[in-house]
């Protein structure tokens, strides 16, 4: 697959919020460029960069790990009440979880992966 398609399958799959499969191909995508490869056809090295760092960023921080995890809401729209872990949460496509002490409704925050749609359409 060359870079182009991967490219392409990268936004198809954040387009239908397959994030797990959208990470493996930025993963691909990043090792090809740190190898010296060309970039996608069409797309400028800084707009490839933008989407790579947001796809490969880390969906928890470090500290969130070691927060006994309770419950988790949206920073957004107060979603999250179903998740009941940060495995789970990570695999369903959230990402920006932190820890929080000051909410009573939950232990931890984040972008659920309704919110983070919305912001990836300036990926798109």
């Amino acid at each position: 697959m060359g870079p182009t398609n991967c490219y392409r399958t990268i936004l198809e799959s954040i387009a239908s919020r397959n994030y797990s499969r959208a990470s493996q191909y930025a993963l691909i995508l990043q090792h090809w460029l740190n190898l010296g490869g060309l970039h996608p056809d069409g797309v400028t090295p800084v707009r490839v960069a933008d989407v790579l760092s947001r796809l490969l960023e880390p969906a928890c921080d470090p500290s969130a790990l070691n927060t006994p995890f309770t419950s988790l809401t949206c920073s957004d729209c107060d979603d999250g009440q179903h998740i009941a872990s940060l495995t789970e949460a990570i695999d369903a496509g959230w990402t920006e979880i932190r820890p929080v002490s000051n909410l009573l409704e939950a232990t931890h925050l984040g972008l659920c992966p309704d919110c983070r749609r919305e912001q990836d359409y300036e990926l798109l």
